[in-house]
């Protein structure tokens, strides 16, 4: 893309190509091992804490306290999503209680959380990752875990429709409406 294409393109569809590509790039990184684990960052520490197997319930305290670690830390949005798909690829099959937790923290996150972290989520590529990680038929989850995804998918699908950054998730929830 040349600077003048750049300069003249729309703002909205230039900072969401910028939000794409810095998410490609720290993937990259982290497959390569040249940027930090997740889970050794405050937020992915603090998220696994509340995502324990072992919890008899989940904490909402402490998933309040993940929101405000995620709107005052510097890329705090993008270390908790991060953290959030780690803990999700580790936990599926084998720890059905801490996927449910994650995905509940995921959950108040987006209610919580500034649009920085909701623009991420909301993202298509995401929305598929959660898809195909959690509820792929291969994976053969329970059926709450079934359910919450499909819930969480919906009501963000309707909550941010409107908004053109964020109709990603949209888009993910009609592909699974006529599926």
């Amino acid at each position: 893309m040349t600077n003048a294409r750049i300069e003249n393109s729309d703002p909205h569809t230039f900072t969401m190509a910028l939000r794409r590509m810095q998410s490609f790039v720290e993937a990259a990184g982290e497959a390569l091992g040249l940027t930090e684990d997740p889970l050794q960052t405050e937020v992915g520490m603090k998220i696994e804490e509340a995502t324990k197997e072992d919890l008899k319930v989940e904490n909402l305290d402490l998933n309040k306290e993940i929101c405000d670690i995620i709107n005052t830390t510097e890329g705090g949005p993008e270390q908790a999503v991060r953290a959030i798909k780690r803990i999700l690829q580790n936990s599926l099959e084998k720890f059905p209680k801490t996927t449910l937790f994650t995905l509940t923290v995921l959950e108040t996150c987006v209610k919580h959380c500034g649009k920085d972290f909701v623009f991420l989520v909301c993202q298509r590529e995401f929305a598929f990752d959660l898809i195909r990680q959690v509820i792929s038929p291969n994976m053969e989850p329970s059926k709450d875990i079934q359910d919450k995804v499909l819930t969480l998918i919906q009501s963000w699908a309707l909550e941010f429709s409107s908004d053109r950054e964020l109709n990603g998730i949209a888009e993910v929830y009609m592909y699974l409406k006529n599926k």
